[in-house]
Formats: C-alpha cells, sequence, structure tokens
C-alpha cells in the first residue's frame, strides 16, 4: 500500500561534535563549521555555500578548504535550512530561492562583516549569484565551482551528437535509470502533494532517508566504476530540495 511509511537501508546522518548553531528567529538554527585563522590581521571571511539545493557540509570539503584559513580568512561551512544540522520547515512553502539568500544575508548581520567572499559549488554557486545580486556591497569575491544549469534550460541541445575527437563514453549507468529505479507510486505521491498543497504528506526523516536513497544511485552515473561506489552518507534535505527547484524553475521560465 503506497500509503504506508516506508524505512531505507541507508547511512545515517552523524553530527559533527564541533557544531555550532546561529539562531536566525524563534525555533530556527543554522549549523555551522567555523575554522579560524590564527593570524592576526585577519582579512574577509569566506563562506562556503553547499550544493543541492537540500545538500549539507561533508567532512571531506571541510578538510579541503580548511587550509584557506592560512591566508587570514576564517573559513565557515554552515548547512542551509532543510538539511544537515539546521533546522527542518514545517512549513515546506518556505522553502525558495529568497529564503536561502535571506538566510545568508541574516548570517552575515550576525559575523557582524562589511565584506564577505563567497564560495559557492553546484547549486551553492547559483545562490551565491543571487546573494550577489541583491547585496553587491557586501561581497568582496565570489568563487564559483561546478556551477549549475544555465536556466532556462535549452532542452534541445541534449539531442546534440558530441564529437568523435572527445572520446566520450557512453555511462554505464544514467541519471534517468536512477529516478526510474527508486521512484515508486508513494514517493511520487509525496512529491505531488508536496507541490500541490504545499504540505508534507510524509516526515522529515522518511523523506530524508529516501532522498539519501535517491542519491546514492543518482551518483552511479557520475563514476566509471559505480559497483564500488561508497555509502552515500545521510543528512540531505528532501523538501528543502524539491521545493526550491520548484521555485528555481518557475522563475527561471518567467524570464
Amino acid at each position: 500500500m503506497f500509503l504506508i511509511p516506508v524505512e531505507y537501508d541507508v547511512e545515517p546522518f552523524k553530527a559533527r561534535k564541533e557544531t555550532q548553531y546561529w539562531y536566525l528567529e524563534e525555533g530556527i538554527k543554522i549549523g555551522y563549521t567555523k575554522v579560524e585563522t590564527d593570524i592576526s590581521e585577519k582579512k574577509e571571511p569566506i563562506i562556503y555555500l553547499h550544493g543541492g539545493p537540500g545538500g549539507k557540509i561533508t567532512d571531506e570539503i571541510i578538510k579541503v578548504l580548511a587550509p584557506l584559513s592560512r591566508q587570514g580568512h576564517d573559513v565557515y561551512f554552515y548547512d542551509q535550512i532543510g538539511s544537515g544540522h539546521s533546522t527542518r520547515l514545517n512549513n515546506i512553502a518556505q522553502y525558495s530561492v529568497e529564503r536561502h539568500r535571506e538566510d545568508l544575508k541574516r548570517i552575515v548581520s550576525i559575523i557582524g562583516v562589511d565584506k564577505i567572499t563567497l564560495i559557492g559549488h553546484s547549486w551553492g554557486a547559483c545562490l551565491a549569484i543571487n546573494y550577489l545580486q541583491k547585496y553587491p556591497e557586501t561581497v568582496n569575491k565570489v568563487i564559483l565551482t561546478g556551477p549549475g544549469p544555465i536556466l532556462p534550460i535549452n532542452r534541445n541541445m541534449s539531442n546534440e551528437i558530441p564529437p568523435d575527437s572527445l572520446n566520450l563514453l557512453e555511462p554505464a549507468f544514467s541519471n534517468k535509470e536512477g529516478n526510474e529505479k527508486i521512484y515508486n507510486w508513494r514517493s511520487k505521491t509525496i512529491l505531488k502533494w508536496a507541490y500541490l498543497f504545499n504540505s508534507k504528506l510524509a516526515t522529515d526523516k522518511e523523506v530524508d532517508d529516501f532522498f539519501t536513497y535517491l542519491n546514492e544511485e543518482l551518483n552511479k552515473s557520475t563514476d566509471c566504476d559505480f559497483k564500488n561506489q561508497k555509502k552515500y552518507e545521510g543528512g540531505g534535505g528532501y523538501y528543502s530540495h524539491i521545493m526550491t527547484v520548484k521555485r528555481i524553475f518557475r522563475f527561471a521560465y518567467q524570464l
């Protein structure tokens, strides 16, 4: 029966012991990790924006970017609202690009600085640009890694055949196959219900575990040897993901 809650055999989310919290408003907290510089003459802080929407900060990304603190920057890594260590919203209609952008503005105010440098990865790059458009006076530099798609997407280009000189191989596993394998009647109903009624048909725990399970499959399309792929750790936020994506595409096709 597709109305019965589902449990997924996925890696649980492991809370980071050094996590601190910003309190943006009553009942809303944002989990973050700060790598502080030991240089006396500080430069502007760096804020890293993770991908998704609905992704999270990983130990790996902290390890990679922590050395930036040696250049005189405090480096902040935070889980965006609805994911990781941060609060899941009861009203999922509040998940939007604007919400993420204004959360970032409040975070900058809490830190108490005039200028910041933003590093945005994937969806985080989209968020960085959106923030820069609204609050350019607060940004010193923007660094984008693996930026998200240019919207609206020109889907006609998907039919173009790349030249043989690129020596591209067909993926062993595709995103389409991953979605077809994982989505079932219940998960499709949860998604449709959220889009139509802006409300939860399932708990955050269930859908976040589903999101982890889905990402495990989708990540296979990025790995030539996916059979030896590591388990995907939990912590992503599904409602934050789908509702923000909904707003992204609605905005894009109004341009």
